[in-house]
């Protein structure tokens, strides 16, 4: 059983979003366009943004989006960005998407982290057969948790598969409908099955939640509104029409979001909700900075040359990493919609684009923190909230730093 229980970063005064008009194609669905489509998806993001800001402090408290925020999410369809057409979904492309995980980031880090989540998973509906998808993500109230870590063990039977273990970081569990799960194979005796390559055969399973068991266990500093708890299946049956590998299997849609490699996907998607947060901790601080006189002198904070030089490089930094990241993945995105598989320079790009815009962020919002006195160390204070989530953001696998490695190696033309 499962346990349940303004302004974006696009607005004016910011100045114009130079990737506004770049990604929009007029190819008709019914009687709306593309480009109509896609706004219209945007301007409902910008509509959760006020219950965003307001429900922050109370979701990071609870460890849990609000009932309110998440309905809103579910009303503007901001979960089914990449659920396939075939099955109710919008389907939306990569950088329209990436623009919406920002621009929900950019009011609150946890709610632009299950909003980026939640629309990912979107992705495994590709990947099912018709009727499992349908199955999974016609339902309107449609949410994936789950975990791609094969911490689990699926062990052939007739028709499908005898599934047990337990995984951690299930962003949304408390919310999900179904989740996914990754598993080694097994045989009916319980060894492991291999590749070609002899390596454990990894595939991921798809179950109803309550077949699931979750655990608390999301104690944590940053992105605590995220609700990413522990899970188990305790040896349930999963038939062979519920499962599927989005590294191995041939996608079953044809459109690019399905072939574009998941790895990469993600790694861009996580970017965006760095830029939105680094921008919000931005805005947070320069409105901070034009009351805020730290204690012993008279000064305000806006007008300390060492904060203005602070300022200024954390502005550069963050408008630099946007800049880098949305041309790589207008690049990257144009080649797998041409048809052509995602070439290794791209991905190394693509890699190098999403570690130093996570990192590089965090690191912009430190240059402010050190400047910010007692006030970001109090739950209530937006900009604190944003310090902790950006850099909850770096510690995830797909952002790791020990990746830089492996985009220097590519980079030199190294074998080492």
């Amino acid at each position: 059983m499962t346990e349940k229980r303004g302004q974006g970063p696009f607005s004016a005064e910011k100045g114009p979003d130079p990737f506004s008009d770049r990604f929009f194609d007029v190819t008709p669905i019914g009687r709306m366009t593309h480009d109509d489509r896609q706004r219209a998806l945007l301007a409902g993001a910008e509509e959760v943004l006020p219950l965003a800001r307001e429900d922050a402090q109370a979701n990071e408290m609870r460890g849990g989006i609000s009932e309110r925020l998440l309905a809103a999410m579910h009303e503007q369809r901001l979960f089914r960005l990449w659920i396939p057409r075939s099955v109710g979904g919008e389907e939306l492309g990569l950088v329209p998407s990436m623009r919406i995980f920002e621009t929900v980031a950019g009011a609150d880090g946890a709610a632009g982290w299950a909003v980026m989540i939640g629309a990912g998973a979107g992705l495994f509906g590709g990947f099912l057969e018709r009727e499992a998808a349908r199955e999974i993500f016609e339902p309107a109230d449609a949410l994936i948790a789950g975990s791609g870590s094969p911490q689990g063990t699926a062990r052939e039977t007739d028709r499908g598969y005898r599934v047990s273990g337990r995984w951690a970081y299930a962003s949304g569990a408390r919310n999900a409908t179904w989740f996914t799960a990754g598993c080694i194979v097994q045989g009916p005796d319980g060894r492991a099955r291999t590749n070609a390559a002899g390596e454990p055969l990894i595939r991921a399973v798809a179950v109803p939640a309550d077949d699931v068991v979750i655990y608390d266990t999301w104690a944590v500093a940053g992105l605590r509104g995220t609700g990413s708890e522990d899970f188990e299946i305790p040896d349930r049956f999963v038939p062979t029409t519920h499962t599927f590998s989005v590294m191995t299997d041939a996608p079953r849609e044809d459109g690019p979001l399905y072939r574009f490699p998941f790895f990469s996907i993600a790694e861009l998607s996580f970017a965006a909700v760095s830029l939105g947060i680094a921008r919000h901790a931005l805005d947070e601080f320069r409105s901070m900075a034009q009351t805020k006189r730290p204690g012993g002198t008279g000064t305000l904070l806006r007008d300390d040359p060492d904060v203005q030089s602070r300022f200024a490089a954390a502005e550069a930094a963050v408008r630099a990493s946007r800049a880098m990241t949305y041309d790589i993945a207008a690049r990257a995105w144009d080649e797998v919609e041409r048809g052509d598989p995602l070439s290794q320079t791209l991905r190394s790009d693509v890699r190098l684009a999403a570690l130093d815009t996570s990192h590089r962020c965090a690191r912009a919002v430190d240059l402010l923190y050190e400047r910010a006195g007692m006030t970001p160390l109090f739950t209530a204070s937006p900009f604190g909230r944003a310090w902790r989530d950006v850099h909850a953001v770096t510690q995830n696998i797909v952002v790791s730093a020990g990746h830089y490695v492996e985009v220097g190696k590519a980079l030199l033309g190294g074998t080492h």
